[in-house]
Formats: C-alpha cells, sequence, structure tokens
C-alpha cells in the first residue's frame, strides 16, 4: 500500500481515543506488522469496521472465538499427552474467557486485513491466501 503524503490527500477531520498503556502497545504492534503509523493503522480498522455490517462483524467475531478454542483444546490435548498435564475445566474456563475477550478484536484485525480485497480483483476474497 502506498504511503499517502500530506499533498496527495487532505483530512480535515479527526477522532481522538484513550488508550490505556496496554492498549497503546497492542495498537503499536499491529501498526508494526502493516508497516503502519499507529495512526495509520487505527484509521484502517476504524473505517474497515464501518464498511462491514454489524451482522458480518458478529459471525467473523463467532468464528475468531471458535478458531481461538479449537486451538486452546489441541494444545490441551497435546500437552495432556506430551507432559502428561490435565487440561483441567479451570484450563478450559481460562481459554474460553480468552478467546471470548479476544474475539472482536481479532475479527476487526481481519475486517482491516481484507477491506482492500475487492470480489472483481480475486473471486475467493483473500481464501486462497490462507489455503
Amino acid at each position: 500500500m502506498p504511503k499517502l503524503t500530506k499533498t496527495s490527500l487532505q483530512r480535515s477531520q479527526s477522532v481522538t481515543a484513550k488508550l490505556t498503556a496496554e492498549e497503546d502497545i497492542l495498537l503499536k504492534r499491529a501498526a508494526e506488522r502493516e508497516d503502519l503509523t499507529p495512526s495509520a493503522y487505527a484509521r484502517k480498522v476504524l473505517l474497515s469496521s464501518l464498511r462491514s455490517t454489524a451482522m458480518e462483524r458478529l459471525l467473523l467475531a463467532k468464528v475468531c472465538k471458535l478458531e481461538s478454542m479449537t486451538q486452546a483444546f489441541f494444545r490441551g490435548l497435546f500437552v495432556q499427552l506430551n507432559q502428561q498435564e490435565a487440561f483441567d475445566a479451570e484450563a478450559f474456563n481460562t481459554a474460553l474467557a480468552k478467546a471470548d475477550s479476544a474475539q472482536y478484536r481479532k475479527a476487526d484485525e481481519l475486517l482491516a486485513l481484507y477491506s482492500s480485497l475487492s470480489l472483481e480483483k480475486n473471486e475467493q476474497n483473500g481464501a486462497e491466501n490462507h489455503a
């Protein structure tokens, strides 16, 4: 994605958000992964979330939660088999709480990542990149 210069696009409106130290770190890490400034990344995520419907965001969040739970389940099984450690109810509830708390963040990250794809340009809408 080409970097925009001030001469190529004038933005006159702004939005401000207060972040915790942990949220700031998450924002900076996510921006670094995409080689963007934190402001550019926040703008990308914000605009992509506005382009998706509430139902699309909800369904994607639930899929992200299921993926996280499946990974936690298999991780627990492998630990149980390889290290003879129990994947007990407490570990399961911790994994469930973690998946629940991260589902919308993960969905929004995916929406931001794939918001620039279009069906005309790519009929699978990015699916072949993860096959």
